[in-house]
């Protein structure tokens, strides 16, 4: 945890765990778009570089779309996460299918309206 989210984080703590108890999750969205802009900084010089963010790691629609907004695309390895990343609106280059054992009916979704990345 970064020391400004800690600041801005622990004085709202009691309030949090009193109004939605225990336990929950906290995204820091100015942390999440900072990191992004460092790691977009940080390969800018690579021409047709772009990042895909696993959405194994956290299939959460709010936090796709600021990873959405900042340039990333998505590396899909099942169909719920192809139609997770379809329904935010992303397709075709946005989309890298990567899938291991995988079946007929998911290579076809993942063909679906333009494919994705390979």
């Amino acid at each position: 945890m970064s020391n400004s989210y800690k600041k801005r984080l622990s004085r709202l703590l009691p309030q949090i765990v009193d109004t939605f108890g225990t336990p929950f999750h906290i995204y820091d969205e100015k942390g999440i778009k900072e990191t992004c802009r460092k790691l977009n900084t940080a390969f800018e010089n690579i021409e047709g570089f772009k990042e895909f963010f696993a959405v194994k790691a956290l299939p959460n629609p709010s936090i796709m779309k600021i990873m959405q907004e900042m340039g990333f695309g998505f590396d899909c390895s099942s169909t719920p996460e192809i139609h997770l990343s379809r329904q935010i609106g992303s397709f075709k280059e946005d989309i890298m299918f990567t899938s291991n054992n995988t079946s007929i009916s998911q290579f076809e979704t993942a063909l679906e309206n333009g494919g994705g990345v390979s």
